[in-house]
């Protein structure tokens, strides 16, 4: 017997019905970003996946949480995935893991996101905590 497990995010269930649709945002600046999200709204996905990479900003903590929240303000109810992907796994900056999990540990204590994505190739001890 084949279980199959779902994850929550708001309003939407991953892993149940029908496939999901996501719409990235991929802004530099604040103004790009949030005017990119509310288009996104406009189109009822089922969640909103913000690639925080590409923000210019993205290494200043208070400006990715400000962000961040005005982003979830925009948003509303809508499910918001945070993915940063490095340059080897295609994304646009080249870090080392240090600076990589720091920005993750920014994302999780700003709360405004209901899922980050991590990257598979980075210290699993590190994945883990």
């Amino acid at each position: 017997m084949v279980v199959k497990q779902t994850v929550t995010l708001r309003q939407t269930v991953l892993g149940s019905g029908r496939p999901k649709l996501a719409v990235p945002v991929t802004g530099r600046t604040a103004k790009a970003i949030l005017s990119q999200a509310a288009d996104a709204v406009a189109a009822k996905p089922d969640l909103v996946e913000w690639r925080i990479d590409f923000f210019d900003d993205v290494q200043d903590a208070l400006a990715l949480q400000r962000v961040g929240a005005q982003l979830r303000d925009v948003l509303g109810d809508v499910a918001l995935l945070t993915t940063f992907r490095t340059k080897q796994e295609g994304g646009e900056l080249a870090l080392p893991d240090e600076d990589y999990f720091q920005i993750c540990a920014t994302v999780i204590n700003g709360n405004f996101t209901d899922a980050l994505d991590l990257e598979r190739y980075h210290d699993e001890g590190r994945i883990e905590h």
